[in-house]
């Protein structure tokens, strides 16, 4: 196989409490991984890594800074990627880098673990009530950090279909010109996000109407366009959503480690049918004879669907969309 993503939620704890959290109400209980299960875990993880071309290890959460067990905290787990030469990152809401001296502090405790180089994923939106107009504090410290320490920066954020939640034109382009990437995720009815619905970017994917993406579209014909899906926005308007979906389908793209168990996906990861290995069982053959043999697998991978009454309207995410769901829970 081409590409894999394996993200490994450290713990379930955070140290904020966002209103659109997917993750709420997906663990039975709270946890942190023990140190001795992630060294386990990641032992696993490189020698499954071998057989994709191209292979991420995602650290993540809750909020993986605030990861600790006894003396070790996530900085000797970052330490531990970078002992098995995993091509990793660290995903995180920034909160923790806000002080300037607790992040000089961060990057030279990795410096000290031989860690020189590292891919960080920053959240900023509303709903982590950390964007505050043009300048924002993550950011800059990150950047004065990069002056003496190898930093890939992106900067995630959740996107409605109201111009008045989302990032400005000006913020995404003052910090694209520091060479910041920036990744725009829909807005998903998942987790406190089923209350949210009525901002929520959806497609019906019975005709090319996209008026109910509202502000999102400008993003959704970037993504199709990096795509070559369409050349022009005249193109894409006249697009079939579902042919749209289907193209920009990430299904099979991502496992999550959780509470010591390999999850096949992200949004479903609290159902039992999608384990599909516990800590020190994981395999390249157990997961390719679990992903051939699952039913919503094979037409989630492989767009093997057809529309009901139950799935005529979905949200417009990719990779986590609302596909999986209609299939899950009652589509053909």
């Amino acid at each position: 196989m081409d590409k894999q993503i394996l993200i490994m939620e450290l713990t379930s704890y955070c140290n904020s409490n966002c209103e659109d959290c997917l993750r709420a109400g997906m663990n039975d209980q709270n946890y942190m991984l023990p140190y001795d299960s992630i060294i386990k875990a990641l032992n696993e993880i490189k020698s499954f890594s071998s057989n994709f071309k191209f292979f991420e290890l995602k650290l993540s959460g809750g909020e993986p800074t605030i990861w600790k067990d006894d003396k070790y905290d996530i900085t000797d787990v970052i330490s531990e990627c970078e002992k098995r030469s995993l091509i990793f990152s660290l995903i995180s809401n920034g909160k923790v880098f806000k002080e300037y001296e607790y992040c000089k502090d961060f990057f030279k405790k990795l410096k000290d673990k031989n860690v020189h180089k590292l891919k960080i994923y920053i959240t900023i939106d509303n709903f982590h009530k950390n964007y505050h107009g043009i300048n924002n504090k993550i950011l800059d410290n990150l950047l004065k950090i990069r002056e003496s320490f190898d930093l890939d920066i992106y900067v995630q954020s959740t996107v409605t279909k109201q111009k008045k939640d989302n990032l400005s034109d000006e913020f995404i382009d003052k910090y694209f010109k520091n060479d910041i990437k920036f990744i725009m995720n829909p807005l998903l009815p998942w987790g406190k996000g089923e209350k949210l619905t009525e901002v929520v970017p959806y497609l019906n994917l019975n005709n090319n109407d996209k008026i109910e993406l509202g502000d999102y579209s400008k993003y959704f014909y970037i993504l199709g366009k990096s795509k070559n899906l369409w050349n022009d926005y005249k193109e894409y308007l006249l697009y079939n959503n579902l042919e749209a979906l289907k193209k920009l389908n990430c299904c099979g793209k991502t496992i999550t480690f959780m509470e010591d168990k390999y999850f096949y996906c992200m949004p479903l990861s609290n159902k039992k049918e999608f384990v599909f290995a516990n800590l020190g069982e994981l395999s390249y053959k157990k997961y390719k004879e679990f992903v051939d043999s699952n039913e919503y697998i094979d037409k989630m991978k492989n767009n093997r669907f057809m529309l009901n009454k139950n799935n005529k309207i979905t949200p417009c995410g990719y990779g986590i969309c609302g596909i999986c769901r209609c299939i899950y829970e009652g589509g053909n």
